[in-house]
């Protein structure tokens, strides 16, 4: 059944219309040009719906206007309904003869028809500047649109395995909007295949929605576009490699990292409201008393006996904030005391300190000076801060900081339970109130470690080696400083690192791991494990950025030791032929690098392949598709030969397998088609005028042959030479139009090949 557009029915809508003017438009256009020649037709752009998707129908509702003359003089003897009558007369033998015209007296299905009961009249007079007399005739046509005829939809390129590159006119194109000029196509079927061109001077132009074809196509005029890649990068799944960008990172793994947690109260009754309650007193007689005062304690003694006010509040081994008031303070004054003395109280005041607590028993002592003392406290409060953190003697927590002091020996804050072994982790802190020394902050015990002094933020990496907790310690020298904000997070995800010290690690800035190493050892290695298949061939792909010396990083693939990465985007390709490893090392000199996009993916044999193109070829001799390698001869060409006949051509160096049309294929618009596998070659060709199918083999084929050891061209045969463009006598170029290219790293079978032909077909309206 042949596909109806709105093209055709315009046409024949027009066709059938012989009395007067008819324009394709719309009603507020009536009259732009004042001399039509009357009656006149206006067939209105329709509305579509399709209705049932899977049967290619769709539905136009079509609104035709049928224009008379009527305000004239001489023409006022004829009543209006006259004159609608007269147009409505015409406009009925319009249709008719639209309806003979979808007729077929054979029987046969034209893919047309007018629904039942669709018609509908209207009648206007006076209408645009000339007044017309019109009829409006509604009716809905149904014609057919798509072949698909219940079958499933179209099926594209990506829903085929095995897909290599997917290069189209149309899409993921860089070019200049003023000279047209393509530097580069982008490869659509996610491989990274792209072509590209630096050389203005044989760019391509790209032309988009215009002319005959009214398809976006490239003209090539000696020009040529070459891919990034080896024909035809055979990728087999899925990458390899995950975290490849190096983005992922996890979760806090510090608890209270900004020392501002703090826990319940500790103390009963510690504003003595109506009472002493909850609190021991001790070593009390008639001259040495602690009695309730107005909502205070008041403790009064004669120098002869340690007076105390006491009550058990603290977990030995943590760290609390004290604070409370003091109130005529007299004599020799009082101290805050756990084992040892906390806080001296001699003065009148606020008081607050922090104190990690050697005892379970806050207590007001009176000190002991042989003169007599008093003094009133209120608003007595202890809770626990630091939680999470074992705090030695000069450490403290105090204002949502971690207080570091030390007069050179050692003293630490550490946590536990925070890193696990054999992962890489960013550390962060920030460092204020600096007045002397450095701390270091590291997994305990582990070498090396990192030094941090004076104010502002800090970032290190560590990759865990031995110990799980954190430790925050002072260096060897006098210390006097906070640290607060401190944050551990998992980074380099999937990634294990080697053979790091102070002068060689790899860090995880966001996005990427920066490598860095200023000696071969230790022997620094960024890696992910247990990946590879032995045997199998993996092609790698990654950016690299380098500051300072340049060209000094490279892969292990599995064993197969790599050339070094230049400046940008890299692939190689390796086998994994030892371990199944993929690691990153230093070549032979310094190296600071940082590393982004990693990916891995297997490659199959690429011995057989199938390329589908759409172009029109306007001369003999020219080549639309090329690869060639000097080293074996080996080569692909698909293109017009010495008569203009459409060929293919695939050699292995000795033997050519080959395939061609009997007709001259230049100036035509065709889907070219060639499948390699084994010693076969299959070719097939479509244009308007039919088809081509073949097939050519020959036993002696070396079906070894390789084909990705090279770049391929679109506008070209491959040359040897390497240069842009090639310079080689035997260069031959295409003139003419590209379209679209798609390669599959294997031979697809019939029923495949065909559902991309009829891609190709339902796109560019080929045949």
């Amino acid at each position: 059944m042949a596909i109806t557009r709105l093209t055709d029915i315009v046409a024949a809508m027009k066709s059938k219309w012989t009395y007067g003017d008819k324009d394709f438009a719309y009603e507020f256009e009536v009259n732009e040009q004042h001399n039509t020649q009357y009656p006149y037709m206006m067939i209105v752009p329709p509305n579509s719906q399709i209705p049932e998707v899977y049967n290619g129908w769709e539905s136009y509702d079509f609104e035709i206007d049928f224009f008379d003359l009527y305000q004239t003089s001489s023409q006022q003897a004829v009543s209006l309904e006259q004159r609608w009558d007269n147009l409505q007369d015409l406009s009925l033998e319009w249709l008719d003869n639209l309806m003979i015209h979808y007729n077929n007296p054979t029987g046969a299905n034209v893919g047309i028809y007018f629904l039942e009961e669709s018609i509908d009249f209207q009648r206007v007079k006076e209408v645009a500047n000339d007044r017309l007399v019109q009829i409006k005739m509604r009716f809905t046509l149904r014609a057919v649109t798509r072949c698909i005829f219940g079958s499933i939809p179209s099926t594209y390129p990506n829903q085929i395995t095995g897909l290599a590159s997917w290069l189209r006119a149309d899409s993921n194109v860089v070019f200049s909007i003023p000279t047209k000029k393509v530097s580069s196509v982008g490869d659509n079927s996610g491989n990274a295949n792209i072509v590209s061109q630096a050389l203005a001077a044989s760019q391509p132009l790209r032309y988009t929605y215009d002319g005959a074809a009214d398809k976006t196509q490239f003209t090539f005029n000696n020009d040529v576009l070459v891919s990034d890649k080896n024909f035809p990068t055979d990728v087999s799944g899925a990458d390899v490699i995950t975290n490849g960008n190096f983005t992922e990172i996890g979760s806090e793994e510090v608890s209270n990292g900004d020392f501002s947690e703090e826990g319940a109260e500790e103390v009963t009754n510690g504003d003595f409201a109506t009472d002493l309650s909850g609190w021991t007193l001790s070593n009390t007689d008639v001259n040495n008393t602690i009695v309730w005062n107005s909502g205070k304690a008041l403790m009064t003694g004669n120098g002869d006996i340690a007076l105390q006010l006491s009550q058990v509040v603290f977990e030995v081994g943590k760290t609390y904030r004290i604070e409370l008031d003091a109130y005529n303070i007299t004599g020799a004054g009082f101290k805050l005391f756990d084992g040892a003395e906390v806080l001296a109280m001699q003065s009148d005041g606020h008081y607050t300190v922090y104190h990690t607590a050697i005892s379970t028993s806050l207590n007001i002592y009176r000190y002991q000076t042989g003169a007599a003392s008093s003094g009133e406290f209120d608003n007595i409060s202890v809770k626990e801060v630091g939680q999470d953190w074992s705090l030695s003697p000069t450490f403290e927590v105090a204002n949502n900081k971690l207080h570091c002091v030390s007069d050179g020996s050692f003293q630490y804050a550490n946590q536990s339970n925070v890193f696990v072994v054999g992962k890489t982790y960013k550390i962060t802190f920030d460092i204020t109130d600096w007045i002397s020394g450095n701390i270091r902050v590291r997994p305990s015990g582990q070498s090396p470690f990192q030094l941090a002094g004076a104010n502002g933020s800090y970032t290190f990496y560590y990759t865990n080696a031995s110990n799980t907790a954190l430790s925050i310690e002072r260096n060897n020298s006098p210390t006097d400083l906070s640290i607060t904000n401190i944050s551990v997070k998992e980074v380099g995800q999937n990634w294990n690192v080697g053979g790091t010290d102070s002068n060689h690690y790899v860090e995880f800035p966001g996005e990427g791991a920066r490598f860095v190493a200023s000696t071969l050892s230790p022997v620094l290695v960024l890696k992910q494990e247990s990946i590879l298949d032995i045997g199998s061939v993996y092609e790698l792909t990654c950016t690299v950025a380098y500051t300072g010396t340049a060209d000094n990083l490279r892969a292990n693939i599995g064993g197969t030791n790599t050339a070094y990465f230049t400046e940008g985007e890299n692939t190689r390709i390796g086998t994994a032929s030892s371990h199944t490893s993929l690691q990153f090392l230093r070549n032979s000199t310094n190296v600071d690098a940082l590393i982004t996009n990693v990916s891995l993916k297997k490659i199959q044999s690429a011995a057989d392949w199938s390329i589908f193109e759409v172009s029109k070829i306007n001369a003999v001799s020219n080549a639309v598709f090329g690869y060639y390698h000097e080293g074996d001869d080996s080569y692909i060409e698909m293109g017009t030969n010495a008569s203009g006949n459409y060929s293919v051509k695939v050699s292995d160096g000795t033997t050519l397998l080959s395939g061609t049309t009997t007709t001259v294929d230049t100036g035509k618009y065709h889907i070219g088609v060639l499948r390699k596998v084994g010693e076969y070659l299959n070719f097939n060709y479509y244009d308007s005028s039919g088809s081509t199918v073949s097939v050519d083999s020959n036993a002696v084929f070396n079906q070894q042959t390789s084909f990705e050891k090279e770049k391929f061209r679109i506008g070209c045969t491959q040359t040897s030479n390497g240069l842009l463009p090639p310079t080689a006598i035997n260069t031959r170029y295409l003139d003419g139009n590209f379209q679209e290219v798609i390669v599959y790293d294997r031979k697809l079978n019939d029923i495949e090949t065909d559902n991309v032909v009829n891609y190709l077909n339902n796109k560019y309206k080929i045949y």
